[in-house]
Order: C-alpha cells, then sequence, then structure tokens
C-alpha cells in the first residue's frame, strides 16, 4: 500500500500481484485505487461511517478506471462524497436504499403479481340471493 497522488501514469504502471492491493491518493485523504490479482483498477473512497473511530469502516466503489472513469472525474466524485460523509450522509447506506427501491419498482410493474392475483381468486361464487319460493 503506497501513498502518491493517482494520476494516469499512476494507474497505468500499477501491475497486479498475487493479492488485492491500495494506492492511497497523497493529495485526497480516503480516495484510492484499487488494482486486483487479475488486473481489474477502479477508483473507491474509504471512510468512516458514523462518529470517528468508533465508527464502521466502509469502502465505496466509485467506478472501474476507463470511460468515463479518468483519475481526475473519480477525484472530483470522490471528494462530492467525502463532503456528503463529513456532512453525515452515508452514500453507500443511500446506495442500498435506492438499489431497493429499484428491485421492488421493477418487481411491483411486472406482470407476475397481477397473474399470481387473478390465479390465487377463490372461484366465481354466486352472491345473489334467490328469492323464496312461495
Amino acid at each position: 500500500m503506497s501513498v502518491q497522488r493517482i494520476t494516469k501514469r499512476v494507474v497505468d504502471a500499477a501491475k497486479p500481484e498475487n493479492a488485492t492491493y491500495l494506492i492511497r491518493d497523497a493529495e485526497l485523504k480516503g480516495f484510492v485505487l484499487v488494482i486486483t490479482p487479475y488486473g481489474g483498477k477502479s477508483y473507491a473512497v474509504d471512510y468512516r461511517a458514523g462518529h470517528g473511530r468508533r465508527g464502521r469502516k466502509r469502502r465505496l466503489t466509485i467506478g472501474k478506471h476507463g470511460s468515463p472513469w479518468t483519475p481526475e472525474t473519480a477525484r472530483r466524485e470522490a471528494f462530492k462524497l467525502l463532503a456528503d460523509i463529513s456532512s453525515g450522509i452515508d452514500p453507500s447506506d443511500l446506495r442500498q436504499l435506492e438499489s431497493k427501491n429499484r428491485h421492488s419498482q421493477k418487481y411491483a410493474t411486472s406482470i407476475f403479481p397481477k397473474e399470481f392475483l387473478i390465479r390465487s381468486r377463490p372461484p366465481y361464487v354466486r352472491t345473489e340471493v334467490a328469492p323464496p319460493n312461495t
């Protein structure tokens, strides 16, 4: 794990090793480049959710290196995320909430629930009252 300013040259020079490793940015604390053993390179933000040392350590992936993520665009996004974190907003929780909402909306608008409701109704029962025989 080294500390240096993350630039295009640093990203291109980073080679995969036996284990995943990080290159931390010297300019923006919390901004990291993650290199996997298979050669994948992605930008992320390391932070603590909560209050100081008692908060959980978390890593939020910004995106994979390549279009649209360059070191500069990822650094700007990391700056925005770190600003949200310092104001008490946990972006990881927001992403999970958005994912759940997206999934539930997709499920609710699918055709399956309508078919289920139609098929699970009890068979038609006549509710009219016959007139008494007089």
